[in-house]
């Protein structure tokens, strides 16, 4: 059965650019574009800084019953990494379900901008932490975890964006983030689609 959404073909949202083509017929989902604008506000309001990047995850011959259970306990574990170093992690993650035979998850990771500055060695614990999560050898690069530094054409690309409470970088990352939301390769049945780090709770 295949979902209900909300779609835009206009070429902001919320005042922000967004990646859509209505000539084209290329739409973004609202719903997406609503968790991603909520996520990044969410990161500049706990630190001044926030630093923005987007990795791939592809699961190797996945059983497709489990992959979002084992997708998500491997960004629960990432996650607690991340928050043992003090960098109040936050993540939009989308499922996609084009002609890939296997699932594949893209990702946009936001942490405290202050502390952190340059997402590579943050990608290689990703690395580790799922191969650890599918029984593999940590030490090697299984190609699990992609940076997502080059286009199609594999020429070099931003993959992260240090944004400021003045608004600098931020159309330009939430344009690029943009990306999870398009409609054009999400599963069209009831698979859950969309995952987002649960809201830290506020001390008392």
């Amino acid at each position: 059965m295949a979902k209900q959404r909300k779609l835009t073909f206009e070429p902001d949202y919320n005042g922000y650019p967004i990646n859509t083509d209505k000539e084209a017929g290329l739409a973004c989902d609202t719903r997406i574009l609503n968790a991603i604008e909520r996520t990044l506000d969410a990161g500049l309001e706990a630190s001044s800084k926030a630093l923005v990047f987007r990795y791939d995850v592809r699961l190797p011959r996945t059983i497709e019953e489990t992959s979002n259970e084992i997708f998500k306990s491997f960004q629960a574990d990432f996650c607690k990494h991340l928050t043992r170093k003090g960098l109040k992690p936050r993540y939009v993650a989308v499922r996609e379900g084009d002609s890939s035979p296997n699932p594949h998850y893209h990702v946009a990771m936001v942490l405290d901008g202050q502390k952190t500055q340059n997402p590579y060695g943050h990608l290689q614990k990703a690395g580790e932490t799922l191969a650890r999560k599918l029984d593999l050898p940590p030490d090697r690069n299984h190609g699990l975890i992609h940076a997502c530094d080059r286009d199609y054409n594999g020429q070099p690309q931003p993959n992260s964006y240090m944004l400021t409470r003045d608004g600098e970088n931020y159309d330009d990352a939430f344009h690029r983030l943009s990306y999870l939301a398009k409609v054009s390769t999400k599963p069209s049945d009831r698979v859950r689609e969309l995952f987002v780090s649960k809201r830290p709770r506020k001390s008392k």
